[in-house]
């Protein structure tokens, strides 16, 4: 029989984008999981490569630049092998969290090689069509789904991009292609928004409460989570949503 009844507290892995423009801290966010126990150890997937920015944290990351990248490492992680890279063995089924920086630019790369490997038989060679758009879409909605339900927990970053929704105004979404800007909140089981104060450059990470960002977090019954993280960090980020320390909800 393939249908099974579970408990809500067996849903024990927190899954979460963070999105902002450049040079708000993303990378350094996701980073911090390195820093807590119950995220540790982490896997960096550096999509963006801004991986210098976690000089000096002892963090394995692996710089991904194709398709055939991404799925590699994604049967290790879905397998849990052991692999031999660079002379030096690496347990995938050892790995806590990943951290995946970031998906505009997956978004990006993965359009360019469209281009790459159909753009000489087009009329315009650097020109992306729509069926690129919903070729991409599609292609991102499949490995995400895959990265998102690995039993650990995930923490994404993408760029963020401004759109007008009609009687709503300008917002702030993540920075995707087509529909799939709004369909990566139901993707993930938590979307923040990284802001920097402008009169003391503070941190805030926005939760909810506020119309001009495209946010979400889903906790527990009963636990209610604040509007915004001053100077957040993924310590922070678990407890808000309700993680013990064994990773369990409470």
């Amino acid at each position: 029989m393939a249908v099974r009844i579970h408990s809500p507290s067996q849903l024990k892995y927190a899954k979460v984008l963070i999105f902002a423009p450049p040079g708000h801290g993303k990378t350094f966010l996701l980073g911090t999981a390195q820093e807590d126990d119950r995220t540790y150890p982490m896997l960096f997937l550096d999509f963006d490569a801004g991986s210098e920015t976690l000089d000096g944290l002892d963090i394995d990351v692996i710089q991904i630049r194709s398709w055939k990248d991404s799925d590699q490492v994604l049967e290790w992680l879905e397998h849990g092998d052991i692999v031999e890279i660079g002379g030096k063995e690496y347990d995938f089924g050892e790995y806590r969290s990943i951290g995946i920086d970031s998906i505009s630019e997956w978004n990006r790369w993965a359009q360019l090689h469209i281009l790459e490997k159909e753009g000489k038989s087009r009329r315009d060679p650097d020109l992306i069509e729509l069926k690129d758009y919903n070729r991409v879409g599609v292609q991102l909605r499949r490995v995400l789904r895959r990265y998102r339900d690995l039993p650990m927990h995930v923490f994404l970053s993408a760029h963020a991009a401004d759109r007008e929704e009609p009687r709503v105004g300008m917002i702030k979404k993540p920075d995707l292609s087509g529909q799939l800007a709004d369909e990566i909140a139901g993707l993930v089981s938590t979307v923040g928004y990284l802001a920097v104060d402008r009169t003391d450059g503070e941190r805030v990470l926005v939760l909810h409460g506020y119309k001009e960002y495209r946010t979400k977090c889903r906790t527990p019954w009963n636990v209610s989570a604040p509007e915004e993280i001053i100077a957040p960090d993924v310590t922070e980020i678990m407890d808000v949503l309700g993680y013990r320390d064994n990773g369990n909800r409470r």
